[in-house]
């Protein structure tokens, strides 16, 4: 078999070149001597008893703030005997295009693609610290208190719950200085979203009864056409940020953390924020390395943690990011060992 990674992601032309992770391990692995080859879901095919993939573009080099260099192979090959590993790289929306990849992937020997295409079907970014937590891995109060719900009469009876438990809270620390101009709010983001994209925070329930009036509904229904998730807005963001924490093979590779800009509640890079490096608390760093390893016996080599405090917001399995960010922060050159990791 040949020294091969096919890299399925977005097209090339609408990545941002100075930070995609992707690429990164494109990199990664042409330092290590291997071939790498770049293609979209859509070339992906059934022929017969093998899966194919059609006109891959071959990866030559990669640079920092602009396109890779590449070339056109112009040939079809058969995933099963050509490439050492195959990521699925590709943005959410977790699609019906989507579920169709990872169902065609999956016809592939276990341990060829990565992340597997099973565990991306069963664990959705957002329920899967849920997922853990019911296996005991995750322990209930690391998680985030949360409503995931198209019903806009469920979304702001949960909302009216915070609002008075959080006002019963405040009472009780109305005389500590660090809570006299503190806010409450709740935050609500879509169920399907990615990236800290379309994220929005409310200070009282009139502000959120409002906001849900806007939303598509079902016709006499008051039931959304899409679900979201409303939680309370943690404090911690704007204290200790959210820290990403990337996980390779089952083992911690870097942490970073990332704060919202002046104004945002978003710390996502793409939204704006900023990244610094800081010290994993003890309990970051427990959990973390159990969840990696949890991960690893699941089918997911890759991934990124999200913690806000101690609480683990979400788990990102499509198409975790922060390596060019982190190797920027650090100075280090991660890129190889992360795809070393990946062919043991």
């Amino acid at each position: 078999m040949t020294q091969a990674l096919l890299i399925v992601g977005d097209p090339l032309n609408e990545l941002n070149f100075g930070s995609d992770s992707s690429l990164a391990i494109a990199q990664g692995a042409l330092e290590l001597g291997i071939s790498v080859h770049w293609t979209t879901a859509g070339a992906i095919e059934v022929l017969n008893s093998s899966v194919v993939v059609k006109s891959p573009v071959k990866i030559e080099k990669v640079f920092t703030n602009s396109a890779p260099q590449t070339s056109s192979t112009n040939k079809t090959f058969d995933l099963a005997k050509h490439y050492l590993r195959i990521l699925i790289r590709k943005d959410p929306p977790f699609d019906q295009g989507y579920t169709d990849l990872c169902w065609i992937l999956a016809q592939l020997p276990e341990g060829v693609v990565v992340n597997a295409p099973h565990a991306l079907l069963l664990h959705h970014e957002k329920l899967a610290p849920l997922q853990l937590a019911r296996a005991g891995v995750i322990p209930d109060y690391a998680l985030v208190p949360q409503l995931i719900s198209h019903s806009v009469q469920g979304l702001m009876g949960y909302a009216a719950e915070l609002f008075e438990t959080a006002k019963s809270l405040l009472d009780t620390l109305k005389n500590e200085p660090e809570f006299s101009q503190y806010t409450f709010k709740v935050l609500c983001k879509p169920w399907r979203g990615h990236g800290g994209r379309g994220v929005m925070t409310f200070a009282s329930l009139e502000q959120l009864a409002s906001w849900l009036e806007q939303l598509p509904c079902t016709p006499h229904t008051g039931v959304l056409t899409e679900r979201i998730i409303l939680q309370p807005l943690l404090p911690e963001i704007f204290t200790h940020g959210d820290r990403r924490v990337f996980v390779a093979n089952g083992r911690v590779a870097f942490d970073f953390v990332r704060r919202p800009a002046q104004g945002r509640v978003e710390a996502n890079l793409a939204q704006g924020g900023t990244a610094e490096l800081s010290e994993m608390s003890s309990l970051q760093k427990e959990l973390s390395e159990k969840v990696a390893t949890e991960l690893k016996k699941r089918g997911v080599l890759l991934a990124g943690l999200d913690f806000i405090g101690d609480r683990i917001t979400e788990i990102n399995i499509t198409s975790p990011t922060g390596l060019r960010a982190y190797e920027s922060l650090s100075g280090r050159n991660l890129s190889k060992s992360i795809v070393q990791s990946l062919m043991e």
